[in-house]
Order: C-alpha cells, then structure tokens, then sequence
C-alpha cells in the first residue's frame, strides 16, 4: 500500500477530532473522499464506548435507501471491530422512514388501514399519475406529473413556486391544485399510501403546531445525518425542529455535492448550520483518500470559479500527491471535430483500458443528458464490443411480467401492502386502467375497504361482472399466497411464481424473462432477499443484497457471478455515492451542461457547476472531459457552443482523432493498481 501510516494517521486525527467533539451540536464539513463515513462511524463508536449512550437513542440517517444500507452496514461492523455488540442496534433509516415511523408512533396513520406504503416511480406514474390523470380527463402522462410534482415542491419547501426550480409551462392552475387535494386524500387512504414528498411535512406541520415530539416518542438524544447538502428545507425544519427538543445534531456533507435541485435540497442548510445552531462543533476534513492529486486539482479549480455565496473553502489535498511512490494520475482535456467522432474514441480508450487489465466495472461514462451525447456513446461501445451497462437500463420489473412477478413477491413479504394487491388486479389481463379506477371510485363511494376485495366475497353490484370476475381471480392467487413466508428459499417458489404470471397475463412463456432471472440468484436467497433484489436499479445496489445476505449466511465474501462486468454508462445525478478508476465526461456543451433549461436561472447554472465538480471526483486515477464541435440532432449535423465550464478546469483543451493509446492504458492499469485505498473501516474513503 503506497499510502504511508503518517499520511493515514494525520487523516484519522481529524475525524476523530470531530467524531470525538462533546460540543451540542456538531458540523463536519467533508469532500469528495475525506472520510465522511468513517467519521460518523466513529462517532457511533464513541457515544456507546466514552459517553456511554445507549444504542437506541442513537437515530442515523442518510439521504437515499441504497445509501443506509451501505451506513447501517458500516456502523454494525465498526461496533462488532470494537466490542461494542450490547444492547439493539443503530436505527439508521431515511429521514422519510423516520418521520413515518414517528407518525405511526404517535399514532397519526391510524387514519390509514393500514401502515401506508411509500409509492415509488413506477406506482406514482402507473397508479397515483395514471388514475388522477384519468379522473381529470387529462390525456397523457405529463400534465399529471407536473401537477403531483407542484404539490411536491409544497410539502417540501413551503412553497408552491420554490426558487431554481424549472416551472411548467403552462403554470399550475389553482383548480388543478383544487382537483389534486380532492383527488389525493380519498385516493391515498384507499391505496393505504402516501406520496414522497409528504410524510416530513406531516411531522412538521404537527410539531410546530405543538402536538408531536419525535424526540419524546422515540426516545433520541442523538441524530446524526449523512448528506446533509442533500435536505430540503421541509427537512432542514424537522431536523431543527428535533434540535429544539433537545436532541444533539451531528450533521455531516458539503455543499459542493449538492445536486438535487429537483428534488428542492437546499445546500444552504450545512453551509448556515452554524448559524442556525450557534456554537456548535466545525470541522473541516481536507484529506482526500479517493482522487489522484491532478483529479482533484481540477475539481477545485473548477468549483472555486463556480461557488455560490457562502461556500465553505476546503483545501482539499489528496494523500497520493506524497504516497510511496506518489500516484499522479491524469486529466484528460479533448475536443472532437464530431459527436460520433468523440463516442468513437471513448469507446476504444475503454476498450483499451479492459485489454490492458482493468475490470469494465471500473470505468464510469457519465453524461449529463440521456440523449446527447448518449445517443451516440452507446453504438461506439457496441461497434467495439464493449461490455457496458446502458443508462436507460430496463430491468425485468420495468416489464409488465416482470411487475407481476415484483407484485407477488411483495404481496408475500407485505401481506397488508395495498398498493401490491392493486398492481396484482391492475397487471391482470384484460384489466384497464379504466377498471381500476372505476373499482377505486365504487370502493371510496360505498365505504369499503380495497384490499378486503380480495379476501372477502364483493357485494352484489358493486361492480361490473367482468371486473367482479377479475376480483375473484386476483383473489384466487392472493389464496395461494397466503400459504408462502417471506423466509422461504425462492428456489423452491421458482415455478410458482412464473405460474401465476403465465395465468395473470395470460400468455403461456410470459414469465419466461424473470424466471432466467431468478433461476440465476443464489439457492440460500429467501424470497424477502429476491424481493429486495428485484427492487435494486443499479448493480451496486444488488451487490448490497447479496452483502447482506453472505453477511446472514456468515459467508466471508458474496457471490457476485450474476452481476456481469461492465463499463457504467449513467447520468450525473445517478452517479453520487460511487467512484471507479477511470471516468469519461463527454458532452461538455453548453446545451448539455448548463443546459437549455438552466441557463435562464443562475442558481440552476451553480448547480451544473457542481454536477460536474461531482463527476470529476469520481475518478481516483483518471478522468476525461471532451466536447464536440458538431453533433448529429434531429436528422441534422449541428454546430454545438463549448460549454462555459471547460475553461475553469486548469488545463486546456487539445483536438483529438484517437482516444487513450495502449501504452498509456498500460500505465494508467499500473498507477490504479498502486492506488489502493486502506481497508481498515476507521480511515477508508
């Protein structure tokens, strides 16, 4: 390992500095690689060994579910590492997941049949969108969303028209505000549901009015909340609100990563914490163990010339810049006479780079819009035969089958799971959405409930014949599940499953795409472990489940064989809380980053900013950034303006024809393999 103990030690000091801090509240202000997760584990560590807290009154959070596994994960084996095992574990959960759980312990959802379900993408656009969008008498999937997404913004800022947030054009209207809440209430209750944005604004809403404690109801002394850039203000109002109620903040992120405008995070919150909570704890880490130091020099350049007002200054040094022997790595600036030109020679860098040993897993392409420069990225990889994941990946559950076979895996390990039960009724052939919604109507009209449909004989002339037929088959199937358990092997429910997909969409084979699929995952995997496997969109989601899984079986490593090696080809907002050695950053255009649509808001084009400065961090040995004059758009070769960003990355642009040599490959291959960051949990990036 070329990092020295001296580099590694003055690296840990400064997260036990602020891991170990006995002020009120506490800021850790972490780059790109500095150890943020280290230091929260050190953190839990710390509380239970010196401040003697007990385990449950410690709450962890973190902004997405892939990334609490990951912080759960970490903190449970950081407690084993240290002896610390007694007592129940660290919650550690979304800040939704905690809100909800407070809302059900005060008991605000009992007004719900049952414990709501969260909806996701594919419920929101294929039941919430679909059955307003039909009751509206909206043709299309667009205007529905837009009208979902106004009230999101509400619940989650305060605001319905919240600042560097693209409007709809045309606006909102207020009786289309008025048909949503009529809409919403009835609807979510039937579904036993609740959307996104909801659920925090429902806890704030009644703390602030002085009728919930979270802190009381669940007894934390202790929050500590990864990602902190990424809260919107909705969330910045529940913490604080905890705050007031005397439980001890531990924050911890960097407005540099903050990407979310879509989602209305707020990056001002970490960078005015202290400001909100005088006198707290400020730590700043500087050491970066990810980056090679020319990476991270034009990260810095480039995000010092874009900061916004406020940004906290970081320094940040990487610990290659003085390793045994040093690990320089490389910034690769190209410009192309073409879109396809510039595709062409990404592909064979990439196809170079495996040949001379890199694993395809560890090269990233990243774009900053699906189409351009993505349309023509993606024929270049397979001319070449470039094994590579697409960035509009559909998985077996985006399939109709696919979502049956999710529906009933669902309906198994959440029996009470409404939302499952409507997609099983709503999947099954010959059910439109016109059904649903008239079965949704007729349930809200005569005070029944959805799901006992299913379980109990329906009420004479409730419904149409044809669709009381296809109530009664649903329930047929819902029978039969009643019989599985969610510890079960799904090996030995293989056949089951792809049955009851054949006979819901009635076309014999239908199931044939997720039973290669499940035939493929391993033998000890039990259908909660499918169903959580089925429900991962990336591949390092998937590898988290398999993890968990080897973790429960006591297996040293899990087996990853079914995961394929391949480069990843993704957005910039997908790629946060993932690195790889090499990353390609093609498409530096002013229409792509910025953007079109950002360019008329400079907070938007701020934000860019850090998309890219994001990007370019997530490369430990090697990134390139290339743009290209023309491109191919509509039928049309298109002259294309350079991006206003690449001259702020500190090295300028030279024409290209070809893409990495095999000489340079080679020694890119030799610099990553030196380039191994430690592996004791208490120091790793």
């Amino acid at each position: 390992m070329p990092l020295r103990r001296e580099q590694i030690d003055e690296a840990e000091k400064a997260q036990h500095l602020a891991a170990h801090d006995t002020s009120e509240h506490v800021r850790v202000v972490a780059g790109p690689g500095t150890g943020k997760s280290a230091t929260i584990e050190e953190r839990v560590c710390w509380l239970l060994a010196e401040e003697h807290v007990s385990p449950a009154r410690i709450v962890a959070v973190s902004f997405t579910r892939a990334s609490t596994m990951d912080l759960e994960k970490r903190i449970e084996q950081a407690r084993v590492d240290r002896g610390l095992t007694e007592g129940d574990a660290v919650a550690v959960s979304t800040l939704h997941s905690l809100a909800l759980r407070t809302l059900r312990r005060a008991g605000a959802l009992e007004a719900y049949p049952a414990d709501p379900t969260v909806l996701g993408p594919w419920e929101l656009r294929n039941i919430f969108e679909a059955e307003f969008g039909k009751t509206m008498g909206i043709r299309g999937v667009t205007r529905p969303d837009q009208i979902r997404r106004d009230h999101e913004a509400f619940w989650q800022t305060g605001e319905f028209d919240p600042p560097n947030v693209i409007p709809p054009d045309p606006p909102i209207s207020d009786a289309e505000r008025d048909r949503f809440n009529q809409f919403h209430g009835p609807r979510t209750q039937l579904y036993s549901c609740v959307l996104p944005g909801e659920v925090v604004a429902r806890c704030v809403e009644r703390m602030e009015a002085g009728t919930l404690d979270p802190a009381e109801l669940l007894g934390i002394e202790h929050l500590i909340v990864d990602e902190f850039q990424d809260l919107n203000p909705m969330d910045l109002r529940f913490v604080h609100g905890l705050a007031e109620r005397g439980v001890r903040l531990f924050v911890a992120g960097d407005e540099d990563q903050s990407l979310y405008a879509f989602r209305y995070a707020s990056p001002e919150g970490i960078s005015r914490f202290t400001h909100e909570r005088p006198g707290s704890g400020d730590h700043t880490l500087h050491h970066c163990f990810r980056c090679a130091p020319r990476v991270l020099d034009s990260a810095q350049t480039l995000i010092r010339r874009y900061a916004a007002d406020g940004r906290i200054e970081k320094n940040l040094v990487s610990l290659w810049a003085d390793a045994d022997p040093p690990v320089p790595g490389a910034l690769g600036c190209w410009s192309f006479l073409s879109g396809r030109a510039e595709a062409r020679a990404i592909a064979q860098s990439c196809q170079r780079l495996i040949g001379a040993g890199m694993e395809p897993s560890q090269i990233m392409i990243l774009l900053a819009s699906k189409t351009t420069p993505g349309r023509d990225i993606e024929p270049a990889l397979d001319e070449l035969e470039v094994p590579y994941a697409p960035v509009d990946e559909k998985s077996v559950t985006d399939t109709e089958p696919g979502r049956v076979g999710y529906a009933l895996l669902s309906v198994v390990v959440e029996p009470m799971n409404y939302v499952a039960h409507r997609s099983l009724f709503g999947l099954r052939q010959g059910v439109g959405l016109g059904t649903c919604n008239d079965l949704a109507k007729a349930v809200i009209a005569n005070n029944r409930n959805y799901r006992d449909l299913f379980y109990s004989p329906v009420p004479d002339g409730l419904v149409a014949p044809r669709a009381k037929t296809a109530i009664a088959r649903t329930a047929d199937v819902c029978a039969e599940l009643a019989g599985w358990g969610k510890d079960e092997a799904l090996l030995d429910r293989v056949d089951d499953v792809c049955r009851l997909v054949d006979e819901i969409r009635a076309e014999e084979g239908a199931a044939e795409d997720l039973r290669a699929l499940l035939e493929q995952l391993p033998a000890e995997m039990t259908i909660e472990e499918a169903h959580l496997f089925l429900s991962a969109t990336k591949d390092d989601d998937r590898v988290r489940v398999l993890t968990a899984m080897a973790a429960r079986l006591e297996q040293p490593e899990p087996d990853t064989s079914l995961i394929p090696e391949r480069v990843q080809v993704m957005t910039m907002h997908g790629v946060k809380g993932l690195s790889a050695k090499v990353i390609f950053i093609p498409g530096l255009e002013d229409a792509s980053l910025p953007g079109e649509k950002r360019r008329a808001y400079p907070g938007l084009v701020l934000e860019a900013a850090r998309m890219l400065f994001v990007s370019i961090t997530r490369a430990r040995v090697v990134c390139v950034l290339s743009y290209a004059r023309t491109r191919f758009v509509n039928g049309t070769n298109t002259p294309r303006t350079v991006s206003r960003f690449t001259s702020a990355v500190g090295k300028p642009f030279s024409r290209r024809e070809d893409g990495i040599t095999i000489e340079l490959a080679a020694q890119v291959v030799a610099q990553a393999d030196r380039m191994q960051p430690p592996q004791d949990h208490t120091t790793a990036a």
